[in-house]
């Protein structure tokens, strides 16, 4: 069981994003009705600001939900390692696509929250387990 949860582990944290933060951005942007550009560009802050925050969020589900997924042993650190690189390595190659229809500055927010509030959520799972198994 263990091995199985090893392996699928990091392929949570893409599909988690995946499932929630693209129909949640979707809708975040019509919220803004004239952010998005005819040709897909959003230059808008408060646009940009609203997909960062929902970013965050499903950032810190993922991480939960990989500390769910990911087996509690010696490997639990790696394994949150490695997936944190891979979605920074999936993040980079989407953010090359769009590096020229957003606001500069939100690429490097976007591969911030990833290195950090991804593993952020990993690690509040694994404590609040950890103190509901001590008690």
């Amino acid at each position: 069981m263990d091995l199985f949860r090893l392996l699928i582990a990091p392929f949570v944290p893409p599909l988690i994003y995946g499932l929630i933060c693209i129909p949640i951005g979707q809708f975040v942007l019509t919220l803004f009705p004239n952010a998005v550009t005819a040709q897909g560009e959003i230059f808008h802050v408060g646009a940009t600001l609203a997909i960062e925050a929902t970013q965050a969020i499903t950032l810190l589900l993922a991480g939960i939900a990989l500390s769910a997924v990911a087996p509690r042993d010696r490997h639990w650190k790696t394994i949150v390692i490695i997936s944190t690189i891979g979605m920074l390595g999936i993040g980079i190659l989407v953010q090359l696509e769009y590096w020229t229809a957003m606001l500069s500055w939100h690429h490097y927010v976007f591969f911030a929250l990833i290195l950090i509030v991804m593993p952020l959520g990993a690690i509040w799972h694994q404590r609040i387990v950890s103190a509901s198994v001590e008690s």
